[in-house]
This record gives C-alpha cells, structure tokens and sequence, in this order.
C-alpha cells in the first residue's frame, strides 16, 4: 500500500503511535480482556492521522469540522464504513 503523506507530522509520529497500542494490547490479552481489536500498523496510523488533520481544517457554514474515528475491523461495528486501499484490503 502506498500512501504519500503531506502533512508530515503524521509519519513522525506514527510508529511511536504504533507501539503505544501495542502495548495496550499486549496489557489487555496480559489482563485476560476479551473481544479486543488488533494494534493498527503505523501506515494505517500515519493515513488516519492525515485524513483527520485535513478534515479538521474545512469549514462547514463557517464552522469547523468535528469528527471522531474508530479504528477496528468491520466485523466489531455495528454498522461500519469501510475505506478500502487500492489493494482491497480495508483500512
């Protein structure tokens, strides 16, 4: 999958991003939680976090925009949208 980053930010930071949800997993499968999801790989994070900065900056009737993101496999929403990638695999 290839991915061209413009906002920078977003690759800097998203392989650190990517070993902190590990670590969340990694405690949650330690804690015996059930029913979690899989830590995302720092392509994913570095997509998600350029997607969200650009849609943060538009305006809608002079207002900004207010999103919020879940990140999980299509199977643990309910009703889910789905991005796919060029390679049809879902985002």
């Amino acid at each position: 999958m290839t991915h061209r980053s413009i906002y920078q930010a977003s690759k800097a930071v998203a392989e650190i991003i990517e070993r902190i949800f590990e670590k969340h997993i990694q405690t949650a499968v330690q804690n015996n939680i059930g029913d979690i999801g899989t830590a995302p790989r720092a392509l994913q994070i570095q997509m998600i976090i350029d997607i969200a900065f650009w849609a943060s900056l538009r305006k809608e009737e002079g207002q900004f925009t207010k999103i919020s993101l879940a990140l999980m496999p299509p199977e643990q929403a309910g009703y889910p949208m789905v991005f796919w990638t060029k390679d049809s695999s879902y985002l």
